[in-house]
């Protein structure tokens, strides 16, 4: 199982905030996907799944 700490010693010192939100969007079932404009900068949608109540 990869860990956070896997994460940080791979990622070296750029990337790691993504590297972090990829792991946590993936675990919940989600996707990250990036949007960029040149030289306006990258966004980046994060989706997760909705969870439905029982009821």
């Amino acid at each position: 199982m990869t860990s956070v700490m896997g994460l940080f010693c791979r990622a070296g010192r750029t990337g790691l905030d993504l590297a972090i939100a990829k792991w946590i969007v993936e675990r919940h079932g989600g996707e990250i996907t990036p949007a960029s404009v040149l030289g306006q900068g990258t966004k980046m949608m994060l989706r997760f799944p909705v969870l439905q109540r029982r009821g």
